[in-house]
Order: structure tokens, then sequence, then C-alpha cells
């Protein structure tokens, strides 16, 4: 999946937002596998109904895992701001090319003092 990941950015570039989740049984952040923007995805029919996708939705993440996030009624928490040594390793090389690009996120605020 990691190569996937690579191709579509490499494709769409920048255009892409890459989003992040954690799962907080762990503690790490991995980073949602991206899709092209919404202007260029094909305006297919619906498979299913709502309620079954709500009951099997997994969203992916670039490292293979798939979380169940806390808008699918899932633990998993989207966030912007969390400490780089938490993303996952696997999701960052899954990247490529462009890993560069999991950095590129709000740091927490820290404390200058020390304390």
């Amino acid at each position: 999946m990691g190569g996937a990941a690579e191709r579509l950015l490499q494709e769409w570039g920048t255009t892409i937002e890459l989003n992040f989740a954690r799962m907080p049984d762990t503690g790490k952040v991995h980073v949602v596998f991206p899709e092209p923007p919404r202007w260029a995805q094909d305006d297919g029919e619906p498979i299913g109904t709502a309620a079954d996708a709500a009951l099997t939705a997994r969203t992916p993440m670039v490292c293979g895992l798939k979380l169940r996030l806390e808008a699918q009624g899932g633990r998993g928490l989207f966030l912007a701001t969390f400490p780089d040594e938490q993303l996952c390793a696997r999701c960052v090389k899954g990247l490529g090319r462009h890993s560069v690009r999991a950095f590129e996120h709000p740091q927490p605020e820290t404390d200058h003092d020390g304390a």
C-alpha cells in the first residue's frame, strides 16, 4: 500500500492534504491513506446502505493498518498537532520520497522554561 500512496502523491502533489489519526491504545500517529482531490474523484453510485457502511467502515492508513475512527464509531482520533516522534515509522516509509510531508504539521507548544 505504501507504494500506492507514493504514486498518488507523485501524481497529485500538494493538492492532496495529508491527514493523521492517533490510536489511543498505542499513542502512535498514523498517516491516513491519501485520496485524490474531491474534484478528481468519480461520482459513482454508492454501494450498500449508510448503515452497512457505518458497520464496516475502516479507514486505511499508509502503513496498511485499517482503523475505525471516531467519526465511524471507533476510538481512533483525527488530529493535526502532535510531536514528530509519535509518527508511525511504517507510514512515513510508505510515503517514499514524499515522507518529508509527514513532518509538515503543527508541533505541540512546549514549555520553554524546562518545567
